[in-house]
């Protein structure tokens, strides 16, 4: 066996068992109490039969809200991740050489307002570097109309400058009065 070599795990498995076998294994004690480091005793231990009340009057709200909500809620947003969803998104929204040119559909819905549908403009480096356009319409019917057009215009790192022009017309856009004492 001189001239034999031996395989470098038959060698490392000897190393390991001669270490293990030349040193005594260690004994764990039995397991001791946790300390009372804040002074308060242990109030879990001390459980009264009153806590279950709370316990089985909200157990059907918490199924639900697992159950319901936050597991599929849960399995839809890992299966959007891992599908890059966002990614499809954004490549279905954008447009341009640059991808510079986004178009985004808006829904609004409020209670105690009109809800709107519309769309959302954006546009980066128009025209010169710096430069962003957004344009914004919204709708729900014929009385319901809200139109923006920005220009949004950078230069330095630190000066800007921009303006914005905006019409509304909402049948709930309610005048309540003026100053502190509007009721």
């Amino acid at each position: 066996m001189q001239g034999q070599k031996l395989p470098l795990a038959f060698a490392l498995a000897l190393i390991g068992a001669i270490t293990l076998g030349a040193a005594p294994l260690a004994r764990g004690d039995d397991k001791r109490p946790v300390p009372d480091y804040d002074g308060r005793g242990n109030p879990d231990a001390d459980e009264s039969w009153a806590v279950w009340i709370p316990r089985a009057v909200l157990t059907p709200a918490y199924l639900v809200h697992e159950y319901a909500v936050r597991r599929p809620l849960g399995a839809l947003i890992t299966r959007a991740e891992r599908g890059r969803w966002m990614s499809t998104i954004h490549d279905l929204l954008t447009f341009g050489s640059r991808e510079q040119y986004m178009v985004i559909p808006t829904a609004f819905y409020d209670f105690g307002l009109s809800p709107s549908v519309g769309a959302r403009f954006t546009a980066t480096g128009v025209g010169a570097p710096g430069n962003d356009i957004s344009a914004r319409a919204a709708t729900w019917g014929r009385d319901w109309l809200v139109a923006s057009l920005s220009d949004h215009y950078r230069w330095g790192g630190k000066t800007s400058l921009a303006t914005r022009v905006g019409i509304s017309r909402r049948p709930d856009h309610l005048y309540m009065g003026i100053g502190p004492d509007v009721r």
